[in-house]
């Protein structure tokens, strides 16, 4: 939400939109509102009920954000949004949390940004909006899915696995 604040400061016209509740929803909100960011800078949808609706307003976004925290939970875990972000043909900015990070460095799907660095998530969107950057990004990230990250991969991996060890 800072971020939104002092893009928007800067003359960049974007918005923020953000899909979910969670434990913090009444301080990004509260934040927001200490910003004076009304809805047309960032806007809480809540929860969406179905994927496929969920899946159509990240269609309609430029940039997949993931701005986890960098600790012990985000460094042990995927969220499948990268991956709806990268089927999605969105640029990813992430946090330099792992595995995200590295999966975004090594297919080129976007760029991570240090977590807990102010401004940092300013300055991605602004690399991420260069001339050619969020095509480039977005088409790397779909060639990753339709290669590496889909359950067609995983199965003949794990099936692998499988026939090495009944051996």
């Amino acid at each position: 939400i800072d971020a939104i604040a002092e893009l928007r400061a800067g003359g960049h016209n974007v918005r923020l939109r953000i899909i979910g509740k969670g434990r913090d929803e009444s301080l990004a909100r509260a934040r927001a509102a200490e910003l004076g960011l009304e809805s047309n800078a960032v806007e809480f949808l809540g929860y969406i009920e179905s994927h496929a609706d969920a899946l159509k307003i990240v269609g309609g976004s430029d940039i997949g954000l993931i701005p986890h925290r960098n600790c012990e939970l985000w460094n042990t875990t995927i969220p499948n949004k990268l991956f709806d972000y990268m089927a999605a043909g969105l640029p990813v900015l992430t946090s330099d949390a792992e595995p995200c990070a590295r999966i975004v460095r090594e297919t080129g799907a976007g760029t991570a940004f240090q977590s807990g660095a102010g401004g940092e998530i300013a300055k991605g969107v602004i690399r991420l909006s260069a001339p050619g950057v969020a095509e480039a990004c977005g088409t790397a990230g779909r060639t990753a899915i339709r290669s590496r990250y889909n359950w067609e991969h995983d199965t003949n991996v794990f099936e692998e696995v499988l026939f090495r060890a009944a051996r």
